[in-house]
This record gives structure tokens, sequence and C-alpha cells, in this order.
């Protein structure tokens, strides 16, 4: 890829792994870019306040596009694009859904202002956790700038395909774009995150076929098909269907991801151990690395527990996953950490092994 002059990434299933963090691995092909000087661009439907947690986290130096375009920033963070609709327009969308009675929750994104009606509505509370921002309790008047960048609508799933084409109906000269089973964005008419990508390289004067993108769902696909190196995260499903692998395996693989980065519902036992283990063993690996030995071989579930009591310790392991996953199963929390702790002894040796060669 010798052609390679600038890297774009969405956030969520793509930059972001299921526990919302970035892997050692990516994050040293992110210094490596940084190194070579090669432009990398964080593009997504987050709102600026959302994406900033991850630039610090882990030291990057880049431009962001929020909104899916409608608001782009530079790496001194200064404004070289915005657009939004007003007040007035966002507010008769919203009226318009409220006589419908849809199933969903709402929110309105202004440069770095996000208002909601109801900061308790438990849709809105995990949207919170996910992004690490906060709403403001509040109506689309309340909004400080006459510039609407997006209106977010966490739906329930079964209702999303009706509400998206019933808005698309009624609001033809809108962007209406399905970003997951769960939500629906509205911008204005003509923004997308294609366009962003043509923008920035406009002004760079790099062509948009010497850029590599990455994306992993419906709000991707322009992108993905306008640069020259497009990879779609989401085609694991395709990939293993390739393979020969049965319709239960790729949804379990899928499913361990479910309410973090994707709607598939774990139902099967098997599915469930992975829903659960996937954080826990996170959990469970940064609490061995602070170990004398740097080893499960003498963890013990007790010492486990304090750490998973410290919310401050590997943050990025969520809680509430862990909780809920121990639930589905029928396990009490301290089973679940039993029998992962368990479960890693019994591969520590073959997988330390397999990580000095990836070292």
């Amino acid at each position: 890829m010798d052609d390679l002059k600038i890297v774009f990434s969405d956030v969520d299933g793509t930059l972001l792994d299921s526990r919302q963090e970035i892997t050692p691995r990516t994050l040293r092909a992110l210094k490596l870019l940084q190194k070579k000087e090669i432009p990398f661009v964080i593009i997504s439907a987050r709102s600026p306040s959302g994406i900033e947690p991850i630039v610090r986290k882990y030291g990057l130096r880049c431009s962001i596009v929020s909104y899916s375009g409608s608001l782009i920033l530079n790496e001194e963070r200064q404004i070289i694009y915005h657009r939004g609709m007003s007040r007035a327009e966002a507010a008769k969308i919203l009226d318009f859904t409220a006589q419908q009675h849809f199933d969903m929750a709402w929110g309105a994104y202004s440069f770095d202002q996000w208002v909601t009606p109801d900061r308790t509505d438990p849709r809105i509370e995990r949207e919170e956790r996910i992004v690490k921002a906060t709403a403001q309790q509040g109506v689309i008047a309340d909004m400080i700038a006459d510039e609407v960048h997006k209106l977010l609508f966490i739906c329930a799933p079964a209702w999303t395909d009706t509400i998206e084409a019933t808005l698309k109906a009624q609001f033809p000269q809108y962007e209406i774009v399905k970003s997951s089973n769960a939500l629906l964005e509205i911008m204005p008419g003509g923004t997308t995150k294609g366009e962003a990508v043509k923008r920035i390289c406009a002004l760079r004067d790099i062509s948009p076929k010497d850029a590599v993108a990455f994306g992993d769902n419906y709000n991707d696909v322009e992108m993905l098909e306008l640069v020259g190196h497009g990879y779609l995260m989401s085609n694991a499903p395709e990939l293993l269907k390739k393979a020969g692998c049965s319709e239960e395996f790729i949804h379990a693989v899928c499913s361990h991801g479910y309410g973090l980065c994707c709607d598939v519902e774990p139902t099967h036992e098997m599915e469930k151990v992975l829903f659960a283990a996937d954080e826990l063993t996170g959990l469970v690996g940064a609490a061995a690395r602070m170990r004398p030995s740097k080893s499960v071989m003498d963890m013990e579930v007790s010492s486990l527990k304090k750490k998973y009591k410290d919310k401050k310790f590997a943050a990025g392991c969520s809680r509430d996953v862990i909780n809920t996953g121990a639930e589905r199963l029928g396990w009490t929390i301290e089973e679940l950490m039993e029998k992962t702790i368990l479960a890693m002894r019994s591969c520590e040796e073959s997988v330390n092994k397999e990580m000095e060669t990836l070292a």
C-alpha cells in the first residue's frame, strides 16, 4: 500500500473493541502512522466530547469528524467546517415523531452541547456510559446555538426500520441514516462520512484513492466505497460463511459484543459464556499483570473481587456487562470469576507463547 497518504477510522466497533478500548496492536499501528507523519482522522457520528476521551487516553494527534461530517475540527481543534439545521427545523422533526408515538429516546447535538428531555431514560444513560459524555436535561429551545448538527433517535430495534422509512418519507430533505439496529441519525441533507472524507482530502490536496478507511456499519458504506482502500469490519459474518461455519457458530461470534458494538443477543449457553467472559477476562488479565507473579496461576477469587469492586481499576472493563453476563448464566459473580480464572490458567502458557510471537 505504497500510495497510502491518509487514514480514516470509525470509532465504535472499529477503532474501539468490545471493551471500548484500542487494542495494543492497533495502537502500535497508530503510533507508526504518527512516526511516518501520515495523517490519521477519527470519523464518527459521536460529538467532539465523545471522541476527545479516546484521543487523550491514547495520546493521539488527529483531526476529528463529528456527527458524520456536520462538524470537522483539525488537529488543533479549530473548526474547519460546520453545518446544521435550525432549532425550528429540529423541533418540527421532533414534534412529528411525538405525534407518531414512536418507541424511542432522542438527543439533539449542537457543537459540543447534547440535550435530551429525559436523562434518566435507560437508553440515554447507556449512551452516556458508552461515549463517556454527559447529556443536558432540556429541550431544543435550550440549545445555545441555532445550529443543530444531529438528532439521535435511540429506538426499540423492532421499530427502527419503520421509524426510518416514515421519517424519510416525511422529511426527504435531510440525511437520515441507520447507524445500528437501534440508532437513527438525522443530519442536514448531504451530510455523510463520504463527503467529509472528500472535504478533508481536498484541504490536504490528497486524492481519496490514496486514502484508507475503516468502518463497520450502514453509515460507513459511502466512505468505504469512496476511498482507494476501504475495510468493512462487520464483514466477519460473510467471511465466516465463506469458510463454511454454521449459522450457530456465526451467531455466537457476533453475540459476544451484544449491547457494546452489536445488537445480536446471546441466547445459547456458549454465547452467554462468551458474553460474560469477554469483559471479565480483560479484568483478570489486568489484575494478573499487577501481581508479582504476573500470572493467574496463583490468583484467587477473593483477590480478583477486590479489583472488581474498585471501579477505577481497569475502568474500561464494564462491570455492568459482567453482572449481566452472570445473571444470564444464572451464576453468582463468584462462580463466574472462579470458572474464568480456571479457564485462563489452563491456557496461560500457550497464550503467553503466542503473544511473544506478536511482540
